[in-house]
C-alpha cells in the first residue's frame, strides 16, 4: 500500500511515478508478499489471487518506469486508484477473511466464520471479473505491457528465480 500511495502521489503532483528502483522495489515486495501467503497453510487457498494482483501491479509499475511527469494523465491517476482499491477491498480483504476464519475466538467464534466466509466467497466469485476490469482500466492509458515491452532477465536473474521458487516448493513439499 505504501509504494502505490508513493506513485499515487507522483502522480498527483505531475513528477516521475516510478523509476527503475520502484519497479525493483515492487519486484521485491511481490515477491515477500507472495512467499508470506504459501508460508501459511490457512493462506494457501489466496495465492492465486495475490499472485494475479501483483504480476498486474509489477507490469503497470514498469510502463509508468517510462513515463515522465509531464506525461502524465488523468487515467494514470484513476489507474493507480483502481488498483490500490482493488487490493485494499478485495485481495488483501479476502486474505483478511482467511485469517479471520482460522483465529476467529470465543462465543461469536461461529457467527465471525459464517460472516467471513460468506464475505471471501463472494470476493473469490468476482475476482475474475473484477481483475478483468482493472486490466482494461490499465490498458486503456498504455499501462499494461506488451510482449515487446518485457525486459528478458539476463541469465544469473533467472537462476536466481528458480532457486528461490525451488526453494519454497521443496518447503511446501516437506510440510506434507
Amino acid at each position: 500500500m505504501k509504494l502505490i500511495d508513493d506513485i499515487e502521489g507522483a502522480l498527483n503532483f505531475n513528477r516521475n511515478p516510478a523509476r527503475r528502483e520502484t519497479y525493483d522495489e515492487a519486484t521485491e515486495i511481490a515477491k515477500d508478499l507472495k512467499k508470506q501467503v504459501l508460508s501459511a497453510d490457512s493462506l494457501e487457498e489466496n495465492y492465486e489471487y495475490v499472485n494475479d494482483f501483483v504480476q498486474l501491479f509489477e507490469d503497470v509499475v514498469m510502463m509508468l518506469v517510462g513515463i515522465d511527469g509531464s506525461e502524465v494523465e488523468n487515467g494514470h491517476q484513476t489507474a493507480i486508484s483502481e488498483l490500490e482499491d482493488f487490493y485494499r477491498d478485495e485481495v488483501w480483504l479476502m486474505v483478511a477473511h482467511s485469517l479471520s476464519l482460522e483465529t476467529a475466538k470465543g462465543p461469536n467464534r461461529g457467527d465471525i466464520y459464517d460472516w467471513s466466509s460468506a464475505n471471501r466467497d463472494n470476493l473469490k466469485s468476482s475476482f475474475a471479473d473484477s481483475l478483468k476490469t482493472k486490466k482494461e482500466i490499465c490498458d486503456s492509458v498504455g499501462l499494461l505491457p506488451d510482449i515487446d515491452d518485457y525486459e528478458r532477465f539476463e541469465q544469473g536473474e533467472f537462476d536466481e528465480a528458480v532457486d528461490e521458487f525451488m526453494q519454497v516448493v521443496d518447503g511446501r513439499v516437506s510440510r506434507e
